[in-house]
C-alpha cells in the first residue's frame, strides 16, 4: 500500500497520486492519521496554493478507517454516510493493511 507522511510536500506525493487516487497519511508510529487524495491536490492548485505546502495542511483528518474484521456493508455505509471514496483498512494498532474504494464495493453490484 502506498502511503505518505504529514510532513511530505504535495509535490513529493504527486507521483504516487499518478498511481492511485488517494493515500493514507501515517504518523511516526505508522498509524493512519489522515487521507489525502488527488481532489485535495486539485483543490490546492485551483485556489492558488503551492505544491511546496505540507500534506498535513490539506489532508482529511482524522481519517475514517475500518478494521480488518469490518463487513463490506459497514465499509459501504461509512463511504455513503460521509461521501468518501476510499477507506484505509487497519489492524488493531491503526496500521494500514490496505485500502478499500467505492469501486471495490460497488462495481461487483
Amino acid at each position: 500500500i502506498l502511503t505518505t507522511t504529514p510532513d511530505a510536500t504535495l509535490q513529493a506525493i504527486i507521483p504516487l497520486l499518478n498511481k492511485v487516487t488517494g493515500l493514507p497519511v501515517l504518523d511516526s508510529n505508522g498509524s493512519v492519521v489522515g487521507v489525502i487524495s488527488r481532489k485535495d491536490i486539485i483543490r490546492v492548485r485551483k485556489s492558488g496554493g503551492l505544491m511546496t505546502e505540507k500534506v498535513q495542511k490539506h489532508m482529511t483528518s482524522p481519517a475514517l478507517t475500518v478494521p480488518l474484521r469490518a463487513t463490506v456493508q459497514e465499509a459501504a455505509d461509512l463511504m455513503l454516510k460521509y461521501a468518501i471514496r476510499r477507506l484505509p483498512v487497519v489492524d488493531d494498532d491503526g496500521h494500514p493493511l490496505g485500502l478499500i474504494s467505492r469501486s471495490d464495493i460497488f462495481k461487483p453490484l
